[in-house]
């Protein structure tokens, strides 16, 4: 009789034991508190607006967890006499959902701004303020011909305090993505460029009104916050524009240099241009697939290391010939845009991977550069420049590649992922010519030159 006694108890503390293990390794994922996914945490300043949890005096924050077991519950955390409190609520679906829609009611009675895409309003008034202070605050005294020299200075200190306190306060309750804050600052930026080439087109003496340039740069800022927010442009296409937009600018001002020569008027016709076809192939690359933030650097970087190796070809061929010398690195630039469009198709690369890519070819470049510096001790003749050039575009090529191998396998894209998998072994390419029978008499096997493998 002791015996069983001794059994049933073994039996129930091995179940025990199993269900603390369950427990143990149960899985908690925090899940959303609002109907709309936006808020994840209610901490003690949106509390404040919400007024969800006021029998909790020193209220701290609220999560919203999820078990493996399809279980809810709300954590609230607290304090009491200055010590931190923790108190677990279990709540049914029926309850959760009842309390995501109780969240997402206040929020949009008591606090809108909650709902709103504001990722980007950061970079969007960190970009205005550097305009400000580096552009827009003296083209402001300039472009009111303020001689005076208090006068320009104090113009230009509230020029530039205004590209600061404007941007924030009229974008305080309004969607700005980053989308809409890369495009924007671009446009701040191109604006003054482009500004310029429209003076040199419609002047008429050498004075530079530089009213235009302010006037460009903040109607193209404007414009491109506007369009991003029309057109819902994600921060990964606005990459793809500005960066095809750069591009555009520079083509336009080569061709027109290749075809006609240095002509003031025409490479300033030939940059608004090119900007504005880089915008439209921009656009349309951008819309053949889905292009992340990473993915515009990697077909960013690819198109201006095809220009460098192209120079360097120019280089070292000797070409003399200036517009021929463009010409070709125009060519090997925009083969090279298309090689990087090409390259990150089936890919996702990170923002971190893509500028881990564009900085392992500059280190490349670097590297191979002062490898030349050390080899020609610091000649300055053409067989020099041939080495420098060489040797840094070779370097810039070599860093492009090591890293763009080992970050390609991680950005590739679930969809694109196949099932079929082949691999080419070289072993087994060499075993084709090796003997078959090894010193001892025994018949050795060529190994297989190709596996093939598929995941069902």
């Amino acid at each position: 009789m002791g015996y069983n006694i001794k059994i049933k108890l073994l039996v129930a503390l091995g179940i025990i034991n199993l269900f603390s293990l369950f427990t143990v390794y149960a899985q908690e994922t925090q899940v959303p508190m609002d109907l709309d996914s936006k808020v994840d945490v209610i901490d003690s300043q949106l509390e404040a607006k919400l007024a969800l949890f006021t029998k909790y005096q020193e209220f701290v924050e609220a999560k919203l967890f999820k078990s493996s077991d399809n279980s809810y519950f709300l954590e609230i955390s607290y304090k009491i006499d200055k010590k931190m409190n923790r108190l677990r609520e279990p709540m049914t679906e029926s309850q959760v959902q009842e309390f995501r829609k109780k969240v997402s009611q206040c929020i949009a009675d008591k606090c809108p701004i909650v709902l709103l895409d504001q990722e980007g309003r950061t970079e969007l008034v960190l970009g205005t303020t550097l305009l400000g202070i580096g552009a827009w605050g003296w083209m402001l005294p300039v472009a009111l011909d303020i001689e005076d020299s208090r006068s320009f200075v104090a113009t230009y200190l509230l020029a530039g305090a205004a590209s600061f306190f404007a941007p924030f306060l009229l974008t305080q309750n309004s969607v700005v993505t980053d989308g809409m804050a890369r495009l924007s600052v671009y446009g701040g930026i191109s604006g003054i460029a482009h500004g310029l080439f429209l003076n040199n087109i419609f002047r008429s003496g050498n004075q530079y009104p530089t009213v235009v340039l302010l006037l460009t740069s903040l109607a193209e800022s404007y414009a491109g916050y506007q369009i991003a927010s029309n057109w819902q442009i994600s921060e990964g296409k606005a990459d793809v524009l500005t960066a095809m937009a750069t591009f555009g600018l520079g083509y336009g001002c080569g061709t027109a240099y290749v075809l006609d020569g240095y002509d003031t008027e025409q490479i300033s016709a030939g940059a608004l241009i090119g900007t504005g076809a880089g915008y439209l192939i921009g656009n349309l690359m951008a819309n053949s697939q889905n292009y992340s933030r990473g993915d515009a650097a990697v077909m960013s970087t690819a198109g201006g290391l095809g220009a460098y190796i192209s120079l360097a070809a120019m280089v070292m061929a000797e070409v003399d010939d200036s517009q021929s010398f463009l010409g070709g690195i125009l060519i090997g630039g925009a083969a090279s845009i298309y090689a990087g469009d090409r390259l990150v198709v089936g890919k996702n690369f990170s923002n971190s991977q893509g500028s881990f890519i564009t900085l392992s070819t500059i280190a490349g470049g670097l590297t191979g550069a002062a490898l030349a510096y050390i080899i020609t001790a610091g000649s300055s003749d053409i067989a020099t420049m041939k080495t420098f050039v060489g040797l840094s575009a070779l370097g810039a090529a070599s860093g492009y590649y090591i890293m763009y191998d080992y970050a390609s396998e991680k950005a590739v894209d679930p969809a694109y992922r196949s099932s079929l998998n082949i691999d080419i072994n070289p072993f087994g390419v060499a075993s084709i010519f090796r003997k078959s029978w090894t010193p001892d008499g025994i018949y050795s096997r060529p190994s297989p030159m190709l596996n093939l493998s598929y995941k069902f």
